[in-house]
């Protein structure tokens, strides 16, 4: 009876290990999806500058 238990309390340990593996990848994965997407849009703002800077030069 004891052995089972133990056995079954050891399963749990490795299991819960692996999902805490798991929940630290879905964070990282978070982290970069957000940080990307910051980037992309401080990228898109200075290009929409720029390219309104370069028209206004143009055209004057």
């Amino acid at each position: 009876m004891e052995k089972d238990i133990n056995v079954q309390l050891v399963k749990l340990s490795k299991y819960q290990k692996k999902s805490k593996i798991k929940k630290v990848f879905v964070y990282i994965g978070i982290g970069f999806v957000l940080i990307s997407l910051i980037v992309i849009m401080i990228l898109g703002v200075y290009g929409i500058i720029g390219g309104l800077d370069g028209l206004i030069k143009k055209g004057l």
